[in-house]
């Protein structure tokens, strides 16, 4: 096998937009699993105002990063259909009040209600965000939706904000650092992959010096509806696109077994002062990546990534076990003549953990969804975001 040289992989790695998988449910307020009936189809609950226990309506209760939601009715009653046995983060998110999570383990639950008390948000800190906003100027502003987005221009037929005012923005001299706030979820139209996206925004920043994104929040999504076939087909093959080579797509084959036979390399990140860095030959140096020079393992086995013994683990869930970060590449084979043929690799993207510990799902989700980050280097924001409950060729 052989890799790219240094021009190569830093084409790949740089400009680099660190984003937490809360890009795709973020952290929930609460560390505990609620834990299942099979059976189970549906969850049903009440949100109510914290201080005078009164029914709240139109509150937008979903499952982070997937299909399934809707709205509180008059009563602040509301009925959900199950996604798939991963853990989710289920949202309630409304204009006047603070958003809150709770982070369920469907396959499971025990309990089929789930109840919400929303406090009222403090009026002060909107008013902080407004002064803020003006010394924005436009450059500030086409920065945010172009990261935000994932895009290098602004082209509102392939995506757009149906509500961009309601973000506001700062930026701090000293650090170079912009960061952008929402006051309700921001509704985004993607033509590129025919959704609705309803994003509630729980960070923003980027950094000028570093040219790093980090992005979280909690994101609905509503299929559009097309034209006609020409458009649905249109949809289904940018969905299969954008699936290829994600992170979606990586930890779905990194639960079925099927990473090798999916082109997908990992392997380990130590850098050189660490001082548990290896010195066998199972670890070769790489050269320097931004301003940092790291060493990487030979390719990973599955059976060194995954561990199928963890009693401790939820039901249905594969163990990660991980001391280092890893990087992701993609396997490329090319045929140079009719009797040779040469591998080389392209960079995807590198995790880090927080915790040696992460579980995942088999539609790709992983529990705790705070623990990993996920530095792309390539396709990132909301063009190319996908609901959990995605099922290649739809």
């Amino acid at each position: 096998m052989t890799h790219h040289p240094a021009s190569r992989i830093l084409r790949h790695l740089l400009p680099a937009v660190l984003l937490t998988v809360c890009l795709c449910q973020a952290a929930a307020q609460t560390d505990s699993l609620a834990v299942a009936s099979p059976r189970m189809r549906t969850l049903s609950g009440c949100v109510t105002d914290a201080e005078t226990g009164e029914p709240i309506d139109y509150v937008s209760v979903f499952f982070s990063g997937t299909t399934r939601g809707m709205v509180t009715d008059e009563d602040g009653q509301f009925e959900i259909r199950l996604p798939g046995d991963g853990t989710y983060d289920l949202v309630a998110a409304h204009l006047d009040y603070i958003t809150e999570s709770r982070t369920l383990q469907v396959g499971a639950l025990t309990d089929s209600i789930v109840n919400f008390r929303l406090k009222h948000k403090l009026f002060q800190v909107k008013e902080v965000v407004v002064r803020e906003k003006r010394r924005i100027g436009n450059g500030f502003r086409n920065m945010f939706w172009m990261r935000f987005f994932g895009v290098t221009a602004l082209k509102d037929k392939v995506i757009k904000a149906e509500n961009p005012k309601v973000v506001h923005f700062s930026y701090n001299t000293d650090s170079r650092i912009l960061r952008a706030a929402a006051d309700e979820p921001i509704e985004v139209v993607n033509n590129y992959l025919g959704y609705r996206i309803f994003y509630s925004l729980s960070e923003f920043a980027y950094n000028y010096r570093s040219m790093v994104t980090t992005l979280r929040g909690y994101p609905r999504f509503e299929p559009l509806q097309p034209a006609d076939e020409t458009q649905a087909e249109t949809w289904r093959k940018n969905r299969l696109d954008a699936y290829h080579n994600s992170m979606m797509h990586f930890t779905r084959s990194l639960y079925t077994g099927t990473m090798p036979r999916e082109n997908f390399i990992a392997q380990s990140i130590v850098r050189p002062d660490d001082e548990s860095q290896p010195t066998d030959d199972d670890w070769r140096e790489q050269k320097r990546i931004r301003a940092d020079k790291i060493l990487l393992s030979k390719p990973l086995l599955l059976r060194a990534l995954i561990s199928t013994n963890d009693r401790n683990a939820p039901e249905k869930a594969k163990t990660l076990n991980t001391e280092n970060s890893l990087m992701i590449s993609e396997l490329i084979k090319k045929k140079e003549g009719k009797r040779k043929e040469r591998t080389d690799t392209t960079t995807l993207f590198t995790l880090h953990f927080k915790k040696n510990l992460i579980y995942f799902y088999p539609d790709g989700s992983y529990y705790p969804p705070t623990d990993i980050v996920k530095e792309a280097y390539e396709r990132y924001g909301i063009l190319y975001l996908l609901p959990w409950d995605y099922t290649p060729g739809d």
